[in-house]
């Protein structure tokens, strides 16, 4: 099975009131730490959202997608990013956490089961993380579903 990867990246940063993805951590870009620890997947997209164009990936092997179905959020971001993409699963990841490892990383795609549609991370409190998980490319379907309903969820 190939698994490639999303980076969501396609919020309006009402609260922040500025673009997380470009919010420096270590003297980097969320975007381009994570992107960097991330960059051993064949296929790359970062779900922009339709925010402008991002330029402080250098990386041209990251795809840049805009939302199919603007202002729905993260699953807008996911649904378009899953649509387009040509691997079979898609680890997905938002651009707000740059502490995340390539280690870490490698260990959640080695735990998916393919007999799943998706694989969510659970921290040890019991908080689920849906936006950090493995997601079967077929879901878009259903997220398409949900998207025309107006349903975010």
């Amino acid at each position: 099975m190939k698994i490639g990867c999303i980076i969501l990246a396609g919020g309006k940063s009402s609260r922040m009131g500025e673009d997380k993805a470009l919010l420096e951590y270590e003297g980097k870009y969320f975007i381009e730490k994570i992107a960097e620890e991330l960059s051993f997947f064949e296929e790359k997209i970062i779900a922009r959202g339709n925010n402008s164009s991002l330029t402080e990936i250098t990386d041209s092997k990251w795809q840049v997608i805009p939302d199919i179905y603007p202002d729905h959020g993260p699953m807008g971001g996911m649904h378009a990013a899953l649509k387009t993409c040509e691997s079979d699963a898609m680890f997905v990841v938002t651009c707000d956490m740059p502490l995340i490892t390539g280690h870490l990383v490698r260990q959640i795609c080695e735990a998916f089961d393919q007999q799943y549609d998706a694989l969510i991370v659970v921290t040890n409190d019991g908080k689920y993380h849906p936006l950090c998980g493995i997601y079967r490319k077929e879901l878009y379907k259903s997220m398409e579903e949900y998207l025309k309903q107006d349903n975010n969820r």
